[in-house]
């Protein structure tokens, strides 16, 4: 939300309704409230944009992995999206769909996996990254360099789920979390129903 000026020596109230969730749930009483006191002066931040658990140079990443940016305040979408260049080492451009989870965070999914053993390069013009009133850095540009896990050092862990109610009803989930490299992103599957599961894509290691 951006507001006109407000008064400092006033307090507000911004009320929520008609919300719900993806499941069709509403908003529960309080949590769609928030009070604040106002302030007339001007918000002369830029904002600033990083990219969450990926640092320069990253090595080993998932080809199906999500890659996040995530921003210090609310951003305008349509620039951003705008100003992201994401190009493999032979300078070939890389199709993705760009998901938003709100105003300040942006995932970056490529159109099908990633290769392995491949390196990577994201930037991101900061001149593209503006607040709702403008506001941005310039002559700048946020760059992320990774490589793609090889895929000689993926393994794949198999089993079969049950269900000791006969009345179960649900999805069944499977997550495997590498207890040894914390690094490791956990990867977790669905199932319809009790069956045969096949976890593949697993870096090696103890899980």
């Amino acid at each position: 939300l951006v507001t006109a000026t407000q008064d400092s020596a006033a307090a507000y109230r911004v009320r929520i309704r008609g919300v719900r969730d993806l499941a069709g749930n509403r908003l529960r009483g309080r949590q769609g409230v928030a009070e604040f006191h106002g302030s007339n002066r001007p918000d002369t931040l830029k904002p600033t944009i990083d990219f969450e658990k990926l640092p320069d140079q990253a090595r080993d990443v998932a080809v199906d992995d999500t890659i996040r940016l995530t921003a210090d305040k609310a951003v305008m979408r349509q620039p951003i999206e705008q100003g992201i260049s994401f190009v493999d080492s032979l300078k070939r451009p890389v199709s993705y769909r760009s998901l938003w989870w709100n105003s300040i965070a942006l995932n970056l999914l490529p159109s099908s996996p990633l290769q392995y053993g491949m390196k990577y390069k994201i930037q991101v013009r900061l001149d593209s990254v503006r607040d709702f009133s403008g506001r941005s850095f310039h002559d700048s540009t946020l760059v992320r360099r990774f490589t793609t896990i090889e895929q000689s050092r993926l393994s794949s862990m198999q089993g079969a789920a049950s269900d000791s109610s006969p009345n179960g009803m649900g999805k069944i989930y499977i997550t495997a979390t590498n207890i040894i490299d914390r690094s490791v992103s956990p990867k977790t599957i669905s199932l319809d129903a009790p069956g045969n599961f096949l976890l593949d894509g697993l870096v090696e290691g103890s899980y």
